[in-house]
């Protein structure tokens, strides 16, 4: 098998292997959701066409006969007890600030209590608080308890490298996945669940091209059973999810499957209902809109176009209705210049994760395993919505992984 070839083209087999699945069940779902107009899907293709283009076009700069991977002549000796007591240390300031959360919810539900009588309403509470709409707790607390946990996800790619060493320091790697699925339970939440994996997963792949040849070959196929085992978990949690958010005399499997073909292909739906109410361009405070939040706050630009976190939901059902409020990766790119930004940030979007896979190529560093992690994830989740809407706690991420590479440095650990 030609590692190298595989490493390279997987971004993009990622990429066009879920929108095959995604567009067949979009336009064969027996659910009577809103299907795309022509107009609608030509802006969609716009979008992956561009990402495609802009990924192979740069690889043109790349491109060389080898296909000797890092891994091949020389492995890459790790620290594994240093890293196994940082990511310890991590996880102790995430359990730290998911206390703080646990605190602010638990008044926020009434004790939890109202995640029995009314999961709906409890997750519609959750929702506001995270908007700082709910005066009753403190959103400054919670918002520290948020950026404490956050650590997590960065790390998460970090346990995929870790899940890969030799010796019992790599049990360390299941940490954040435990502490991310505590999250996602708290918020009624799957996208943080989801995140902190695909950040696992796909940390722990290219992590693969450092290991040597027989390492590697041994290593792909256990990575391919884990994925399968984590495919199976996240479909059980999501079942999960769906029977705490239905009524009691809902039919639950009709309820789950219904749910996830709308999660799966309903942001189109809601992209179709968006583009035919005529949009009227934002000018980057959509597709940035953390950052347009943050420059709010310090009174530089006007608050009125300050976006929430949070779309508004419509209906995506003829008939029995079905509220969404996810518009695919088209959205904020489209609301904010057009086609012709679709078309751009595609293109600079498919350079980014080409080049990410590259600096892997050139030499190990938790950065890159870092960066490539994070553009394979954003590929992932275009089906969703626009990854990079909260690109200021990205930039808090690649800090957070400078400095820890930085040390590792320092105390010979790398």
């Amino acid at each position: 098998m030609n590692y190298k070839k595989l490493y390279i083209h997987f971004p993009m087999l990622i990429l066009i292997f879920e929108w095959v699945i995604v567009l067949y069940l979009h336009y064969h779902n027996p659910y009577h959701f809103i299907t795309m107009s022509k107009d609608t899907l030509t802006i969609l293709l716009t979008g992956l066409s561009f990402i495609i283009l802009g990924y192979y076009f740069i690889s043109s700069f790349y491109f060389s006969s080898s296909n000797e991977l890092p891994g091949d002549h020389n492995e890459i000796k790790i620290n594994e007890a240093l890293l196994g007591k940082i990511i310890l240390l991590i996880s102790l300031v995430s359990v730290i600030g998911l206390i703080f959360i646990l605190q602010e919810i638990s008044t926020l539900t009434n004790n939890f209590s109202m995640y029995f009588n009314n999961p709906i309403f409890a997750r519609e509470r959750i929702v506001l608080m995270q908007e700082g709409k709910i005066a009753t707790v403190s959103f400054f607390r919670y918002k520290i308890g948020i950026y404490l946990f956050s650590f997590m996800y960065p790390f998460a790619a970090v346990a995929g490298v870790v899940s890969l060493l030799k010796t019992k320091w790599r049990l360390t790697g299941i940490i954040p996945l435990i502490l991310v699925i505590m999250y996602s339970l708290i918020h009624l939440n799957r996208v943080g669940l989801i995140s902190a994996l695909g950040l696992f997963f796909f940390g722990r792949i290219y992590f693969g091209m450092y290991l040597n040849p027989q390492r590697r070959r041994s290593t792909t196929l256990k990575t391919a059973i884990s994925l399968l085992i984590g495919t199976v978990f996240i479909a059980a949690f999501f079942f999960f999810i769906f029977k705490i958010r239905s009524s009691k005399n809902i039919d639950i499997e009709y309820y789950a499957m219904r749910s996830t073909y709308s999660y799966l292909t309903g942001s189109g739906s809601a992209l179709d209902k968006f583009i035919f109410e005529g949009v009227k361009p934002l000018y980057g405070a959509s597709s940035f809109r953390s950052i347009f939040r943050w420059l709010a706050s310090f009174g530089l630009v006007d608050h009125s176009i300050a976006l929430s976190n949070f779309n508004s939901f419509v209906n995506i059902g003829e008939g029995f209705p079905m509220r969404l409020n996810t518009y695919t990766f088209v959205k904020s790119p489209y609301e904010d210049f057009g086609i012709v930004g679709v078309g751009i940030i595609g293109l600079i979007w498919g350079m980014i994760t080409r080049y990410s896979v590259e600096r892997c190529f050139r030499g190990f560093s938790f950065l890159n395993i870092f960066l490539v992690s994070i553009m394979i994830l954003s590929l992932f989740m275009t089906f969703f919505e626009f990854f990079f809407q909260g690109i200021v706690m990205f930039v808090f991420y690649f800090i957070v992984i400078f400095v820890f590479e930085k040390y590792l440095k320092v105390k010979n650990a790398l």
